[in-house]
């Protein structure tokens, strides 16, 4: 990105956003509510990008497994977009 003179500002979300990018994925049904809201600390103002992300990526690696996976992954999205 760098080579193709993307800006640093651009640069630095694309790499937050690959450095989160499954944090969502991972988490479980258990999930704490304050642990929902430390991640959308941590990750800040890219936290809708991280969500889109997440829910693309859910989509675009449907599997049989996946489906049990999709409520769960949906919820969080949810919850997190809520106190964002």
């Amino acid at each position: 990105m760098q080579r193709l003179r993307f800006s640093n500002l651009l640069r630095n979300t694309v790499l937050d956003l690959i450095q989160n990018h499954m944090r969502i994925l991972n988490l479980s049904r258990e999930t704490k509510e304050a642990a929902l809201k430390r991640l959308v600390y941590q990750v800040g103002d890219h936290i809708p990008l991280l969500v889109l992300h997440t829910l693309a990526d859910k989509e675009a690696s449907r599997g049989i497994l996946s489906v049990q996976l999709d409520e769960v992954v949906e919820d969080h999205c949810l919850h997190i977009l809520k106190w964002f």
